[in-house]
């Protein structure tokens, strides 16, 4: 469906992304990393707002080089920070957005209030767009990329600003969509994908550390996720020693899920891995890193 191929970008000296190769079919793929680690600069090279230095974008096994409207007209796509005309109410924008699709006058009505459905956006209809929260600025993102019916979704943090039911919402509308689609959602917030992703792929600084769904990348560290709980006066020598996925406080002690080779006490119990942990034994993470939040 959608290949890249020895994808390379640089910014002066700084490598971007670095000699990326994968390959998305149908169902959803989670790109995970860090901030920084290179997930915007791919999908902007993707959606051909960035040129490549090296290497190639495939769709249908044609270079995008050649079939860059035939893709255009196939994909829907949510940037990171979108840009919208607050003096629009929100079916004016997906009017304007309708048209830039090219999608059927008559079908315009029909799709917008369908979108507008799907992400819990009906109910305010007539409010400009100035007046949304950021919350129902970004669900009109969403709305907007999926005008079309398109055979490819690409989204970059698609759930920042969304409350929990939300965010809900917007996993179980990916899942509908799923069979027949291509769906790429960037994030650094596991939860975003651990639940719907039939693949992910963990990036850090600008390359693939791994791709596997995410029932074998939990597997991969059996074994190394340790349940242990510590007096309060002992947390600093495990935050200082080891790489700690949760502390919770529980009573006069701190219930601590811990990432390691080896038990880190003899009390330590072995706790089944969670995607999350996944994440930060690949990228070298802790709960401490502002880049694994």
């Amino acid at each position: 469906m959608l290949s890249v191929k020895n994808l390379t970008k640089k910014y002066g000296k700084q490598i971007a992304v670095n000699g990326i190769n994968i390959q998305f079919n149908n169902g959803i793929y989670g790109l995970l990393g860090p901030n920084g680690a290179g997930k915007t600069t791919l999908l902007s090279m993707i959606m051909g707002a960035l040129r490549p230095d090296q290497g190639e974008i495939f769709f249908e096994g044609v270079s995008l080089a050649k079939s860059r409207d035939t893709f255009n007209a196939k994909v829907g796509y949510l940037p990171q920070g979108p840009v919208f005309y607050k003096e629009f109410t929100g079916p004016e924008f997906l009017e304007y957005i309708c048209v830039l699709k090219d999608i059927p006058k008559t079908d315009h009505k029909q799709q917008i209030e369908r979108v507008m459905e799907e992400v819990n956006l009906i109910d305010v209809g007539e409010k400009r767009i100035g007046a949304y929260s950021g919350g129902m600025r970004q669900r009109l993102g969403i709305a907007q990329a999926l005008l079309g019916n398109p055979q490819v979704l690409v989204f970059d943090e698609p759930t920042a600003g969304l409350d929990p039911i939300e965010r809900i919402r917007f996993r179980n509308t990916l899942s509908r969509f799923s069979s027949d689609k291509t769906i790429i959602i960037a994030t650094h917030i596991v939860t975003d994908i651990e639940s719907i992703a039939q693949a992910v792929v963990v990036i850090k600084d600008g390359i693939v550390l791994t791709q596997d769904s995410p029932e074998s990348l939990m597997r991969s560290i059996n074994g190394m996720v340790w349940s242990l709980n510590v007096p309060i006066d002992a947390i600093d020598h495990y935050i200082s020693n080891f790489r700690i996925s949760n502390i919770q406080l529980n009573d006069q002690h701190y219930a601590l899920r811990i990432i390691h080779k080896e038990a880190p006490d003899s009390d330590a119990v072995l706790a089944t891995p969670r995607l999350e942990e996944v994440y930060i034994y690949l990228t070298k993470g802790t709960i401490h890193d502002d880049t694994t939040l």
